[in-house]
């Protein structure tokens, strides 16, 4: 089997590294705090607001992560032969 080799074909990110990785530790942040939340709603019987917006709010940054990877598309590297 020959091996490959990854070479970059000037694909410029459209979401510099610095601000994806941000984005992905804040949503990571805020993923578990909702966690949290919605665990604790659940058991000292808060307000079933509290649970609905936590639970959106996670859905929300998981979205815009999920978007980022996707903008991001290290897909569009090539493999070639060596």
């Amino acid at each position: 089997m020959e091996e490959l080799e990854t070479t970059e074909t000037g694909y410029v990110p459209a979401v510099p590294d610095w601000l994806r990785t941000a984005i992905y530790y804040i949503g990571l942040i805020v993923a578990a705090v909702s966690f949290v939340i919605l665990a604790m709603a659940g058991e000292l019987d808060w307000p079933r607001w509290v649970e609905t917006l936590s639970g959106a709010i996670g859905t929300a940054f998981g979205g815009i992560a999920s978007g980022l990877g996707v903008a991001y598309s290290p897909s569009r590297f090539t493999l070639t032969k060596k």
